[in-house]
């Protein structure tokens, strides 16, 4: 308890001071989300793994909540580069209708470790398809995502922040954008947690969305694999 006590002390103080550098303004619509996951990593041979994430997302006031399992395997062919292939199969639950969505990223991740600093930049093209995979209504993105974290010497905290800019390519314009900090606390070389705020921004709408989250994160490797190199 005093462990975590600690590390979410770090976490919420600059949270907090996130949230009131937003102030609501007079007709902003502003919803509250709570994000909570899981997400499984296992190495299958050398450079490549199989991911898989189910998550629950909900409203505070329940109203609305999302249910989602995404399944993919990631591939680091360089140390500089990573390269993802996702499915997503989601439900919407709200008082009146539940929505079906099936979604395929792509991720290109170029990478880099500067002394104790790691940036990457991450590009994907993602697909959104409502009801089903033929018949729904679909859109597509290309989402710019950067990214960079601190190892604090001597710590099992790293810090780290994004910006995500949503690019809806039938539309030809910036619909979304993502602001994230996070901190993430390591247990061991298998487990890890992450706590994470994310503040959303829809440029030309009176809409304003703000995410808690936490994701338990369990990385096993291929010890078969490690034997035989």
């Amino acid at each position: 308890m005093r462990i975590f006590a600690k590390k979410n002390k770090y976490f919420i103080t600059p949270v907090l001071f996130l949230v009131a550098c937003f102030p609501e303004t007079r007709g902003q619509e502003n919803e509250y989300y709570l994000w909570t996951g899981v997400k499984l990593s296992k190495e299958i041979i050398s450079d490549l793994k199989l991911v898989i994430n189910p998550e629950l997302r909900t409203m505070f006031n329940f109203e609305k909540k999302e249910l989602l399992m995404e399944t993919g395997l990631g591939f680091d062919p360089f140390k500089f580069l990573g390269l993802d292939l996702f499915y997503r199969l989601s439900r919407e639950y709200s008082s009146d209708e539940t929505i079906t969505q099936h979604r395929f990223a792509f991720d290109i991740q170029p990478k880099a470790e500067i002394d104790r600093f790691s940036v990457g930049l991450r590009i994907r093209y993602a697909n959104y398809s409502e009801g089903g995979l033929e018949t729904g209504n679909s859109e597509k993105y290309f989402r710019y995502r950067l990214e960079t974290g601190y190892d604090i010497k001597g710590s099992k905290l790293t810090p780290y922040c994004s910006l995500e800019l949503f690019h809806n390519l039938p539309d030809k314009e910036i619909d979304k954008l993502r602001y994230l900090i996070g901190i993430s606390y390591k247990f061991n070389k298998i487990h890890s947690i992450d706590n994470f705020f994310i503040f959303q921004d829809y440029p030309g709408k009176n809409k304003n969305c703000y995410i808690f989250g936490v994701s338990y994160k369990i990385r096993l490797q291929n010890q078969l694999w490690q034997k035989r190199v």
